[in-house]
């Protein structure tokens, strides 16, 4: 698994076992109804632009430190020739003439089947669990459907309203409105505008307009499991590594400690950490 903050899910399926033995995820529909790329990507590029452009897409973690800041000298002189040659190589097996294709393509073969694929295959240990967007008739379809359809979620919003109009009047979590303008979208919307009038004109006491987000992992790590992280990431075996700079590492857990939010980049290395632990030590 990519990042440990995706166990906090697990931990509640014997809890969840108790009501229920059937679930379904969501596995696929990611990837399948949209690109979430910029503008600017929808198009054809040659392959060193092209695998230049899913790289950078692809890291959405620890995208803006420079590679000599993170590293080890030691590491990245001895990995860094080895890495480029075999992403350009799992890259160039999937390209497709339009970017947002080739992109889609690359996190189907590689990404979704080797890091989110074994969430399901944990749930499966306890729970049966169904994936039914990896219906291979599912996906061919899915993935011949234009790309500026899938730019947004277009296709999939639309039929949702479409058939399932009232699942369509449930605040969607990336905008915190319904997919159809009800009248219930109206009054999110009038309740936005008001807090905002209200708070311009001097009365901070009143709540800006926030969406509550699905879990805060960044107080999480902050908080309750503050003194577990720092036993991990800090720990002298996991300094020695080899592979992350020592005072990278515990900068960022410093920072994020002291109010940034670095729970993605945390989580990533507690992975890094405990899979060393599990299979290396």
């Amino acid at each position: 698994m990519k990042s440990c903050v995706h166990m906090h899910a697990y931990s509640l399926v014997p809890a969840q076992r108790q009501r229920i033995q059937l679930v379904y995820t969501g596995f696929l529909l990611d990837v399948l109804s949209t690109t979430d790329l910029p503008a600017e990507y929808y198009g054809s590029f040659d392959d060193d632009s092209g695998v230049a452009l899913l790289r950078r897409s692809l890291q959405t973690v620890f995208r803006d430190i420079p590679a000599t800041e993170m590293y080890t000298e030691e590491f990245l002189g001895s990995m860094r020739q080895e890495f480029d040659d075999e992403f350009r190589a799992l890259a160039l097996e999937v390209k497709d003439p339009l970017f947002p294709n080739w992109h889609s393509n690359f996190e189907l073969r590689h990404s979704e089947s080797r890091f989110t694929q074994l969430g399901n295959e944990l749930l499966r240990g306890a729970l049966i669990c169904r994936t039914p967007f990896s219906d291979r008739d599912l996906v061919e379809a899915c993935l011949a459907v234009p790309v500026g359809m899938r730019q947004g979620r277009q296709w999939l919003r639309r039929i949702v309203v479409r058939y399932a109009p009232k699942l369509a009047k449930v605040p969607w979590d990336r905008t915190g409105l319904p997919l159809e303008e009800t009248l219930r979208s109206v009054t999110i919307r009038i309740d936005h505008q008001s807090r905002w009038y209200l708070r311009n004109l001097g009365a901070k006491w009143v709540a800006p307009p926030k969406r509550k987000s699905y879990q805060n992992y960044a107080q999480w790590l902050r908080v309750e499991m503050q003194p577990w992280v720092e036993s991990v990431l800090l720990s002298p075996n996991a300094l020695a590594r080899g592979i992350l700079n020592p005072q990278y590492q515990q900068r960022l857990v410093e920072d994020h400690m002291h109010g940034a939010d670095y729970a993605r980049e945390l989580g990533v290395l507690l992975a890094i950490e405990l899979w060393h632990r599990a299979y290396i030590d």
